[in-house]
């Protein structure tokens, strides 16, 4: 009896344990105190992590890079769509506006572009990105599929 009491509590606890631990590993980096955006304008590159993790799930290319101008806009080149949850081989060259604001307790920079889908047709998206980090150089993150994975890809202001 001693011994199944034993197992139960410890069985109870690395329940707990497992529990406390799920979830997206990234969640106390992201940024809760609003950025400047004067702070986030530049050209921002894929990092080597991202890079080699992109590669892996197939998309082919040597470098990605975000720009947010000052002026409100931005532009995208070769950023692979796993970024954002498509076709893990495609890239997109994109361009829009963007803007800081909150989303739950985090902020995020928004995106909004006039793009063409693969029909030829003709939408607006938006979207929303993570930042990491409490003070400048922010890191931009796009979390990949279910956060509790720790998948990611970042992007570092050069």
């Amino acid at each position: 009896m001693r011994w199944a009491a034993i197992i139960a509590m410890s069985l109870g606890l690395a329940g707990c344990c497992c529990f406390m631990f799920q979830g997206d590993p990234y969640y106390y980096k992201y940024t809760r105190a609003k950025p400047d955006e004067k702070d986030l304008v530049g050209v921002y590159a894929i990092d080597g992590k991202s890079l080699d993790l992109a590669r892996r799930w197939g998309a082919e290319l040597t470098t990605s890079t975000i720009e947010l101008k000052g002026d409100g806009t931005y532009v995208m080149k070769d950023v692979p769509l796993l970024a954002m949850g498509a076709d893990r081989k495609q890239l997109t060259n994109e361009s829009g506006t963007w803007t800081v604001d909150k989303h739950q307790e985090w902020w995020v920079v928004s995106t909004r572009c006039e793009c063409t889908n693969e029909k030829g047709q003709r939408a607006t998206a938006f979207g929303g990105v993570n930042l990491i980090g409490e003070k400048p150089p922010y890191i931009i993150h796009f979390t990949l599929g279910d956060p509790d994975s720790g998948d990611c890809i970042e992007f570092e202001r050069q």
